[in-house]
Formats: C-alpha cells, structure tokens, sequence
C-alpha cells in the first residue's frame, strides 16, 4: 500500500514539473516577442541630424522622426517597412516630416551589423533608402541572408565591383559600432526606438489608437498631430 502511495506522488510530481517547464518556456517565448524598455533617462539629449545621419524630408520640416533601428529586428521592420506606421505617416503627412535614421544593430542579432554595412555601402551610390527598404523587406519575407543582400546589390542597379571593394574593406564597421555606443550612452536598450520632436517611443508603434487595460493610447498619427500644433 505504501509503495502504491509514494509512486502515486511520484507520478504527480512529475506531470507537475512538466507542467511548469512548459510555462516557462511559454512564458520566454512571449517575452521574446515583446520589446523591452529597460528605461530612457526623462531629460536625455538626442543629437540632431549631423554629418553621417541619413535624412529623409525638407530641413525645416515641422516634426523630426529619430530613429535607432537594426534591420534584423521584427518590431523595427514592422514600424519601418511597407505597409508600416511609418509609411503610412509618409503618405499621409508628406513634406510636415523629416526622418532620421541611425544604427543600432543588437549584439544578439547575427546579420543585423552586416546589413547596416550593406545600407551604408548602398549609401555610397545614392540608393540608402532603397536598400533600407529591401533589407526590411527580406526581413518581413524571412529572407535575412548574405545571398539575399547580394542578390538587393544587384536589383538595384548598384556597381557591384565598387560595392564589394566597399564590403571588403570594412570600410564603415566603425561608423556602425559608434553609432551603436552612442545609443546605449542615451539608455537606449532595444529596437526601435523612436524620438518625434524629442519624444521617447519604443517599438513597433501602431499608426492608429489602440486600447490597452489602461486605456486608449495614441498611436503614431496622433502622436505627430500632437506635434505639429505644438
């Protein structure tokens, strides 16, 4: 009768063990899902545009749309790729914007330093914005690869022998981790982060209002209607 008891508790520990395994990996998994805000000092000081920076919109535009991003995160793909919060801003606020774009590349994301290598080559022939919009495009499509930053090389028309020389000679890995430190000095922990005329955003903010157990919380077109009657 004793055996019978203790093999009945043994059984029962078991499943239990099981049971919390499975929720803590579930609980890592969702907690991989999500952005991480680890915290923005409240009077932080973000550089303006400066040499090195890549701009998009007119100078004197209304509102500036600071962006740390790593081409390799969802979220920042989300926000910044077709179909975007950010696209749609684009089409619906026009010359009123000016964005700004940095790197971040996050250590854990193996391709993410080379894309921004790639990004920056591209830069070299004029086509920044094109190969930033293809790289969140293959991250979208989950084709982040080499080959397929190689293959982007050549879709858009780049010369391919002063691209390589370009790649080769690691000619723009320092402007990267720079970039990169910099970011971290702010308190920037993850990707993207976003500052619209100095206001701190992470993530893959929604174009519209969303509700949250809070409440209603304003999305990124009223964030930027906010702005401009500022």
């Amino acid at each position: 009768m004793m055996k019978k008891i203790f093999l009945i508790l043994l059984i029962s520990f078991f499943i239990l063990g099981c049971s919390d395994k499975k929720q803590n990996v579930a609980d890592e998994d969702k907690n991989q899902e999500q952005p991480v805000n680890k915290g923005i000092p409240l009077n932080v000081t973000v550089p303006d545009a400066r040499e090195g920076d890549h701009v998009q919109g007119k100078e004197d535009a209304p509102v500036t749309i600071i962006i740390y991003s790593d081409f390799q995160n969802p979220f920042a793909a989300r926000l910044s790729g077709a179909g975007g919060s950010l696209a749609k801003a684009k089409t619906e606020f026009g010359d009123k914007l000016k964005i700004i774009f940095r790197h971040y590349p996050q250590s854990f994301n193996q391709l993410a330093e080379a894309a921004a290598e790639f990004a920056e080559c591209a830069n070299e022939q004029g086509k920044f914005w094109q190969m930033h919009d293809k790289l969140f495009e293959n991250n979208i499509n989950n084709k982040f690869s080499l080959a397929q930053f190689k293959k982007n090389v050549e879709e858009l028309g780049l010369d391919t022998a002063k691209f390589d020389e370009c790649l080769n000679t690691d000619k723009y890995r320092e402007k990267i981790k720079i970039a990169a430190v910099e970011a971290e000095k702010i308190g920037i922990r993850g990707t993207p982060t976003l500052f619209i005329n100095g206001r701190h955003i992470l993530g893959a903010l929604s174009y519209e209002d969303y509700d949250t157990e809070f409440g209603k919380e304003p999305g990124l077109k009223s964030i930027i209607e906010d702005a401009l009657k500022k």
